[in-house]
């Protein structure tokens, strides 16, 4: 699970990083990593399986 989350979250910095537009004051990097951090605090209080975990941990990378 660790190895597609990391990937994921180097993917969309990357991306958020070198091609938004800096015009984007809202969905931009910071917004991203704010969801990302809440959605994980969700999931630590919610004891879902793994692949739940997983696959809203990507869900919120991609928001």
């Amino acid at each position: 699970m660790a190895n597609i989350i990391q990937e994921t979250e180097d993917y969309v910095i990357s991306l958020l990083t070198n091609e938004l537009s800096s015009s984007f004051l809202y969905h931009n990097i910071r917004h991203t990593q704010r969801v990302v951090k809440s959605t994980q605090e969700l999931l630590d209080f919610y004891k879902l399986d793994v692949k739940e975990h997983e696959d809203l941990l990507l869900a919120a990378w991609f928001q």
